[in-house]
């Protein structure tokens, strides 16, 4: 049975016909995904960045912090030594030299670089923790942009995979309609087939009666009665 006879149609090419000049878009939504993908990325390694950098603020820990009180430090203790050493010239100068005033002025001096310390390691916390606020809140922002990105990915991928299976659905629909069309046509020609055997088989039980009836209606001087009786026979051998 030749396929043309129940109008098969190659499910292959009417998918190429579906998908025929799609290549460029599908081209290009794969570029386009492939670079909100990197640039997501890209946005979501920043925002671990910042965020690791403002947990270590807020905490006040991480090697920022450490440099500024190490930094701070070395200031206040380079300010007390020299002002202890311009008070003891000055001390010395009036003949003041070591001395019970002298251990005085050490030990203020000592006070005051502590109270420096004291007043400078807050600020450095309070700094900290407005310095890790601030990044928290570009992580925040560089998590939101990774986000819109990623969501503009899945857009690019799902438009690409749309135009696939819309060629895919053809190629499916295409076979499903020739299934269709076979199971049509086979049931035409069966039926087709039953009514040529049926034609066939009626007119050789016509004949056949029509002998018969002949026959009975000579022998017996009837020939209604033999038509009838070789109708009946007739139609039995249909």
């Amino acid at each position: 049975m030749s396929s043309s006879m129940w109008g098969y149609k190659d499910p292959a090419k009417v998918k190429n016909q579906m998908m025929e000049g799609m290549d460029p878009y599908l081209a290009g939504l794969s570029g386009l995904s492939n670079r909100y993908g990197e640039r997501a990325q890209t946005s979501f390694d920043r925002s671990g960045e910042l965020y690791g950098q403002s947990q270590q603020l807020l905490t006040g820990k991480g090697p920022i912090l450490a440099a500024m009180r190490k930094e701070m430090r070395q200031g206040i203790s380079g300010q007390a030594a020299q002002q202890g050493m311009q008070q003891n010239r000055a001390l010395a100068a009036r003949g003041m030299g070591g001395g019970g005033l002298s251990n005085i002025l050490g030990a203020q001096n000592t006070a005051a670089a502590g109270e420096q310390v004291s007043k400078g390691l807050l600020g450095v916390q309070q700094y900290g923790l407005e310095a890790g606020k601030t990044l928290g809140g570009m992580a925040s922002s560089w998590g939101q942009l990774g986000g819109d990105l990623m969501t503009g990915q899945g857009q690019a991928i799902g438009s690409g995979a749309q135009m696939v299976s819309q060629g895919n659905q053809a190629y499916v629909s295409q076979m499903q309609a020739n299934a269709a069309n076979k199971a049509r046509y086979l049931q035409a020609e069966a039926a087709r087939q039953r009514a040529e055997k049926a034609r066939r088989s009626s007119g050789f039980g016509g004949l056949i009666g029509g002998i018969a009836g002949g026959i009975i209606g000579t022998a017996f001087g009837a020939p209604t009665i033999g038509a009838s009786i070789g109708s009946s026979f007739g139609s039995s051998l249909a």
